[in-house]
């Protein structure tokens, strides 16, 4: 029974959070690993967390760092817009 039950848990989260992508995604699982007191479910929510957070946190340390964003999907909360280049920048602000 628990393993059934286990199975249909991941498979509602799976179902909930299939079109989101980015922070909407990972608050997606957050939110189940918060709603279960179910200790097996927690540790597959909060591995599950954990892996999606490594991406998203490579692309903010580029975007802090270096000034960079590699964003193939769109998925980061902030976009490039290529009319904007550091030689024409102080065109638009100064």
């Amino acid at each position: 029974q628990k393993p059934l039950k286990v199975l249909e848990s991941i498979s509602r989260m799976c179902n909930n959070c299939f079109f989101f992508k980015g922070g909407n995604l990972i608050n997606c699982i957050y939110d189940f690993l918060q709603s279960t007191s179910d200790i097996e479910l927690q540790q597959i929510y909060l591995n599950l967390l954990e892996r999606s957070f490594i991406p998203y946190m490579e692309m903010l340390k580029n975007w802090i760092c270096l000034g960079y964003l590699d964003d193939y999907f769109n998925e980061f909360m902030v976009s490039t817009d290529p009319l904007f280049t550091k030689e024409n920048i102080g065109e638009y602000y100064n």
